[in-house]
């Protein structure tokens, strides 16, 4: 009996019921994007991304994954905190006195950053590819981009609901700064970004579909992230805390999908170099 008490352990227990849970969900996925649990086949059928000896390895390298998430939080966080205090007053007042041309450019350039073109777009591909021309590889990558782009918007208005902080418009005409939690009232969703979570979450995705490109994307959502303070929307810790829930947010979307036997790189039955178009 004592042997028996002594062998058991309430980690590994838990530790394999997540599994399974998360097995369950890895074989929906599959499901889903091409209408088996299985990812093998041929055709049309699904890349394979990682097998098990794949996951194991993934397995292996979750502390120091663990460590590097944990090591970029805390330079988000000081980075934040330091423009709070020293850098988000003075950036704001200085793009309210820029010229009328520049900002009406920015003005522009904003739009991009809304997540309803995008969403539709992937959710409308991913349709046409799963049930229209039955090509599961490419239904699984415009299934990823919706779901990377949409989970990072939700991380993201949960944060904005919570912090509540007020945008630069509330300090020009109110002399209001900072923060009032829990408040849902568009002038006090300013952290963080939504539009800088939309734009990198969409060119992370992107970038892991077609790596090639993976600087045309950068500047893209550079440009649009740049937009939001420009036009005095957001200060500049709301828009580097909303690309930084995305970086997050899409890398774990990314792993699931490929610890699920599913390859998102374009023209790729491998993850290995020189898969990419």
């Amino acid at each position: 009996m004592e042997d028996d008490q002594e062998s058991y352990d309430p980690k590994g227990v838990t530790g394999f019921a997540m599994g399974s849970r998360l097995n369950k969900l890895r074989s929906l996925l599959r499901w889903l994007v091409a209408g088996r649990p299985s990812a093998a086949g041929s055709g049309g059928s699904l890349p394979a991304a990682h097998d098990r000896k794949g996951e194991a390895a993934g397995g292996g390298g979750s502390a120091g994954s663990r460590r590097a998430l944990a090591i970029s939080l805390l330079a988000v966080v000081a980075f934040s905190l330091l423009s709070f205090l020293n850098l988000d007053r003075p950036l704001a007042y200085a793009c309210s006195r820029l010229g009328r041309g520049s900002r009406e450019f920015f003005q522009v350039v904003t739009f991009l950053g809304l997540s309803g073109w995008y969403l539709v777009l992937s959710l409308l591909i991913f349709m046409l590819f799963r049930f229209r021309s039955r090509n599961p590889g490419r239904a699984a990558q415009a299934l990823f981009v919706f779901v990377a782009i949409s989970l990072s918007g939700i991380v993201v208005d949960i944060l904005k609901f919570i912090l509540g902080r007020y945008r630069p418009a509330m300090l020009f005409h109110d002399n209001l700064y900072g923060f009032a939690f829990f408040r849902i009232d568009a002038r006090a969703t300013s952290f963080p970004s939504g539009h800088a979570a939309v734009v990198t979450a969409v060119a992370l995705s992107l970038g892991a579909i077609w790596p090639r490109f993976r600087v045309l994307y950068a500047l893209a959502a550079l440009l649009i992230i740049a937009s939001r303070v420009v036009t005095c929307v957001h200060f500049l810790s709301d828009v580097v805390a909303g690309a930084y829930v995305a970086v997050i947010t899409t890398l774990a979307v990314k792993r699931f999908f490929e610890e699920s036997g599913l390859d998102l790189r374009c023209g790729g039955g491998s993850t290995g170099p020189g898969t990419g178009m």
